[in-house]
Parts: C-alpha cells; structure tokens; sequence
C-alpha cells in the first residue's frame, strides 16, 4: 500500500472526537470509512478528501453517544486504485 498511517485516535469515549491522518500519494482522492455494529458510519467529517502536496491527509468525526463500545474498523481507500487500502482499528469505550 501507498498509505502509511502518521496518526489515529487508539481509543476514544462514545460521544467524542476521533481522527486519523495519513500520509499517501499527493494530489490523490482517499475515502475514509468506519464500521460499527450498526453498519458503516454517516458522521460528518468521514468521506473522500484529497492529498495534499505532501501526501498529507486528515480527517475528524464525532463518534455517536449511543455507539456500541468495541473495537472498529478505520478504513482508507485510494479512490483511483481501491486494492491500495489500509484498516486499523480503534477501541470505542463506555461514557462512565
């Protein structure tokens, strides 16, 4: 893979901030997706965003309040060559 993670939020409370940034081919257009039980996620913040002249790539969501505690998947994916796809995956914990 042409991805290579810098950073990403290992274990995050259910109603806070997640984010991951990497470092990938510049110019390129990559979609980062997160599954949980209940199926992929819709926060905002998630999606397709482009490289910037360095590779660079960031992205930040709120994970849901009622979101079930457990490990999930992060998912990037080059948009022009979908066999180029990094996961790695972070815990969700209980609010208490």
């Amino acid at each position: 893979t042409s991805i290579q993670v810098l950073s990403y939020t290992a274990s995050v409370k259910r109603g806070g901030t997640a984010s991951i940034k990497i470092k990938g081919i510049p110019g390129v257009q990559y979609k980062c997706s997160v599954t949980y039980k209940s199926g992929p996620s819709k926060a905002a913040g998630l999606g397709v965003k482009t490289a910037d002249k360095d590779g660079i790539v960031s992205w930040s969501w709120q994970v849901g309040s009622r979101t079930t505690p457990g490990n999930w998947p992060i998912i990037i994916t080059n948009q022009s060559n979908a066999s180029d796809t990094i996961t790695v995956y972070f815990l969700v914990t209980d609010n208490q």
